[in-house]
């Protein structure tokens, strides 16, 4: 009889303290198991926009396709256009937004469009979604600059220091708006260090770099007003600019210069 009420005693004793604490043990219970859904869901919606994303972006470049030596059709441009613009403002903060905006601005600069190429552009550079997509867009912004004679604003865009990735072509940029300005010493210098700085990927612009290097220095020795004749093509490069190659950054490829220790 003893054992039994001593059963019922802690029977009772175990209903009191489950009646105290079960709010301390089930609450926390239930936050993890809330949250761990919250999370799986949150994960899923993010998986399923970047596929969809990765799709649209998909559709952009087929559109972009056209013909070896032929140009892009009106019809074809103005669907670039439209996919463009609803890839960045569908995926907002995303590589493909990035991307989009980049080939915005490259058909901008081909129609002569040069303020809407730099508000493209400045907007890569002001929240792209990564450091090398910024420095590639800060580039072609400062190239942009250059083609519209804004060579200060220019300048203090690739002034700054940037990867190893990016250091010759800023330097080559450097150099353009240098000649445009004058200097053609100063700006032999930094041809110069362009070369030196070419990375695997960009061997392809050695030949050009040296040649507008010649060019700077001819233009420092004989002390011509005719320096812009150095950059007549360098302005507006970013259209379909050489000092770039077709790589992947965050597994997206993009129409940029390899980006190794850009990030």
């Amino acid at each position: 009889m003893a054992e039994h009420i001593t059963e019922e005693d802690q029977i009772e004793a175990l209903k009191q303290w489950w009646e105290q604490y079960q709010y301390y043990i089930l609450v926390p219970v239930i936050v993890c198991i809330l949250g761990y859904g919250g999370w799986s869901f949150w994960q899923n919606q993010q998986q399923a926009k970047a596929s969809e994303a990765s799709a649209r972006y998909e559709e952009l470049l087929g559109a972009l396709e056209v013909t070896p030596g032929e140009a892009l059709s009106d019809t074809a441009e103005s669907s670039v256009r439209a996919i463009a613009a609803d890839v960045i403002t569908d995926y907002e903060g995303s590589l493909y937004a990035d991307n989009s905006a980049l080939i915005l601005a490259r058909l901008d600069v081909e129609d002569n469009a040069y303020d809407s190429a730099a508000a493209h552009l400045q907007a890569v550079v002001d929240k792209g979604a990564n450091k090398a997509v910024k420095a590639l867009a800060t580039a072609r912004l400062a190239r942009v600059k250059l083609a519209q004679g804004k060579l200060s604003d220019a300048l203090n865009l690739v002034n700054a220091n940037t990867g190893t990735a990016f250091k010759s072509v800023y330097a080559e940029i450097r150099a353009d708006i240098l000649v445009a300005q004058g200097d053609a010493l100063a700006a032999e210098m930094f041809y110069q260090e362009a070369i030196d700085s070419l990375i695997p990927a960009q061997q392809a612009r050695r030949s050009i770099i040296t040649l507008k290097k010649d060019g700077a220095k001819v233009l420092a020795a004989s002390q011509g007003d005719t320096a812009a004749t150095v950059t007549d093509s360098a302005a507006v490069e970013t259209a379909d600019s050489t000092d770039v190659e077709s790589t992947e950054v965050d597994g997206i490829e993009v129409d940029a210069v390899a980006v190794e220790d850009a990030n």
